[in-house]
């Protein structure tokens, strides 16, 4: 009787240990969950741990870490600063420890929060057709997509979309709220189509259903390299900057090896690859050099560095605290922004 107790103990922590070594990530669709085979693959060459990936929209992944809080099933969550920001606030995700990270000496602390850590970084900046839009009209601050000249031929979001808030959060912040409102309501005046998605976006752009928009860097490649169309870009004064990032899913199920897998993913080999061989996002890493020529012209050649000292940073703790009616501030101001615009008749 006590050989087979044994081996039963024998065999739960086989069991236990055999479970432990697999770390599960939530995250996006698409191509994230071809380049997460290549990574998780790597992952596991390195450390023997098994990467698990489960992807979705971002708003599915993160209701799902809501719904789990009790019983979570994952142990990181890649996402969006929107999602991300704002489970932090909820107390859903554990501190990241940055003392047991060796990759996180060469991270900016800009980008080092309490329970959020950002693994690359995007640009919200100006698109405009080169074809049809010529030197002297290049809009080179968000003000300028309000300028009459543009007047229906200008893509925006939807007015409630957080990317319309964006515009109006720096402008209010640097200029004050009545220059935010102007621009703000100045660039649906000159709106001929609102694309509710990145795909509508790009499509558009691509399309030339209007020759100016907001977008993103990646947006841009997209539009000029994917598409072949002559997309360029426009860095206005204070282009704002887009995080993604993890957090550490408070009670999951493999905390240490969501600790190994974040300094993975912080580590050069990650870092380069989607900098220089995707160019979806710019690397955090100071160790990692930008030499991707497709988004080195996007950038204008200018200096990833130089960049962040112009850039405006969005407080997402603060954006994203329920406050009224346990609604984010950024919610509300989007419920604001469309209100404002419904007014105008749009």
């Amino acid at each position: 009787m006590m050989k087979v107790f044994l081996l039963l103990v024998l065999l739960g922590i086989s069991l236990v240990s055999g479970w432990a070594e697999e770390v599960v990530i939530y995250g996006w669709a698409g191509d994230w969950d071809l380049w997460f085979q290549e990574w998780g693959a790597r992952f596991e060459q390195e450390t023997g741990i098994r990467v698990k990936y489960l992807s979705g929209s971002g708003l599915e992944m993160f209701s799902r870490v809501i719904a789990e809080k009790e019983r979570p099933r994952a142990d990181l969550l890649l996402s969006s600063a929107a999602y991300l920001f704002q489970l932090q606030n909820m107390g859903l995700f554990e501190p990241i420890p940055y003392e047991q990270l060796s990759n996180a000496p060469y991270i900016d602390p800009a980008f080092k929060y309490e329970a959020v850590v950002v693994w690359g970084w995007d640009l919200y900046i100006i698109a405009y057709n080169e074809e049809r839009v010529p030197p002297e009209d290049i809009p080179r601050r968000w003000q300028d997509l309000a300028d009459p000249k543009f007047k229906g031929r200008l893509i925006v979001r939807p007015p409630a979309s957080d990317l319309t808030a964006w515009i109006w959060i720096p402008l209010a912040d640097i200029y004050g709220e009545e220059e935010a409102w102007e621009t703000t309501l100045g660039m649906f005046k000159n709106a001929v189509l609102w694309a509710p998605s990145t795909g509508d976006l790009v499509s558009a752009l691509v399309a030339g259903e209007g020759d100016v928009a907001p977008a993103s860097v990646g947006h841009i490649m997209l539009a000029r390299y994917l598409w072949g169309a002559p997309i360029s870009s426009s860095i206005p004064s204070h282009p704002v900057v887009m995080l993604n990032g993890f957090g550490i899913i408070k009670g999951g199920p493999n905390p240490e090896g969501a600790v190994k897998f974040l300094d993975f993913f912080l580590g050069p080999y990650v870092q380069d690859y989607i900098m220089n061989k995707l160019g979806t996002s710019i690397s955090v890493n100071a160790m990692v050099k930008l030499n991707n020529p497709r988004l080195i012209e996007v950038l204008k050649g200018q200096n990833v560095d130089e960049i962040l000292k112009i850039a405006y940073f969005i407080d997402w703790p603060y954006w994203t605290q329920f406050v009224e009616d346990q609604r984010p501030r950024i919610g509300l101001l989007a419920q604001q922004i469309e209100a404002k615009v419904k007014e105008l008749g749009y």
